[in-house]
């Protein structure tokens, strides 16, 4: 009886392992669908299973990863990363601005649903990779926009934990071949602030980010709630298309591309239907290690070290990316 319990204990544990997060952001050029439901995302711990049926909202969104500009930097100095969320339309729904020093990775500013944060005291994220009950709480503060009609200051906390870890099931109604289901862990990351004008208004915002067991990030929810001289509330649920390519790249999935060997001691090489023009490899902070003009399709990668990389493709065709791991 107690072999049986054991063997019992160990295959629960098993099929719900956990993966730590090795990035905030997601993988280059994901597309999500935004769709609409109402989530309980209240349960948190080990071995959960979440049954998600949410309904496709008419409207793609894809992320970009990439270094501030000299106007961005004029607003964030300490910005050394920009993740833009662009819709179909192409018009930039939000920003977050990064600052990634080793591992760690912190807010510097963040833009979205009509509020305009800038922090003097940055919101801390974490050092990554971040495993299940790593968590991070610490005081931020700094200046604040409203929709261009209100602005003043704000302070408060953010607090950063990964909370839980198990099965996402995602149905997406109006959307066929989009469902996901895989064994994730689970980012909360929560900003309860005040902000400060003529009168105060408080604001809480709370997101989830739900990440694959490869890295991706597969699910995420933000929800925005502002009570005060502000009256408003704002939500945004998007799962990720299995494409995961960038809106103006839908051409791309008729092409076929991979790079192996994976994991890799001297050389990647890369199979593409497509002529090749340079080759760039990013670390896991979002820095460029790496790069090339070249149209071969093979790249000497002995001179990394040992980690997870993204290699970028630029060819005629449009830019292909795809994860490695150096040994």
């Amino acid at each position: 009886m107690k072999v049986k319990l054991l063997l019992l204990l160990l295959s629960t544990s098993l099929g719900f392992s956990q993966t730590s997060i090795t990035n905030f952001e997601s993988a280059a050029q994901s597309e999500y669908a935004v769709v609409t439901s109402t989530l309980d995302q209240t349960a948190t711990g080990a071995g959960l299973i979440w049954n998600f049926n949410v309904a496709y909202d008419n409207d793609d969104t894809s992320d970009v990863l990439s270094s501030p500009t000299s106007t961005e930097l004029s607003s964030y100095a300490n910005a050394t990363n920009v993740i833009k969320t662009s819709n179909a339309d192409d018009e930039v729904v939000s920003a977050v601005y990064l600052n990634k020093s080793g591992t760690s990775a912190e807010f510097v500013g963040v833009e979205s649903f009509g509020i305009k944060l800038n922090y003097s005291n940055p919101g801390v994220l974490g050092d990554f990779p971040l495993s299940f009950m790593d968590s991070n709480s610490n005081a931020i503060s700094g200046t604040f926009d409203y929709n261009g009609s209100i602005n003043g200051s704000f302070s408060g906390t953010i607090t950063s934990k990964v909370d839980a870890y198990g099965t996402l099931n995602v149905d997406v109604s109006g959307l066929v071949g989009e469902d996901f289901s895989g064994s994730v862990t689970r980012l909360k990351v929560v900003q309860d602030i005040e902000l400060s004008a003529f009168v105060t208004a408080d604001m809480i915002q709370t997101s989830y980010y739900y990440y694959a067991s490869n890295g991706d990030l597969v699910f995420r929810t933000s929800d925005i709630q502002i009570t005060g001289v502000i009256n408003d509330t704002s939500s945004f649920i998007e799962t990720l298309k299995s494409s995961s390519l960038g809106i103006e790249d839908q051409k791309q999935k008729q092409l076929s591309f991979s790079t192996f060997p994976n994991p890799v001691n001297n050389e990647l090489n890369f199979k593409i239907d497509a002529e090749i023009e340079s080759v760039s490899i990013v670390d896991i902070s979002g820095r460029v290690v790496l790069k090339v003009e070249t149209d071969q399709p093979n790249l000497s990668v002995s001179q990394l070290n040992s980690g997870m990389y993204i290699a970028n493709i630029s060819t005629d065709k449009g830019l292909f990316s795809r994860k490695f791991v150096k040994k």
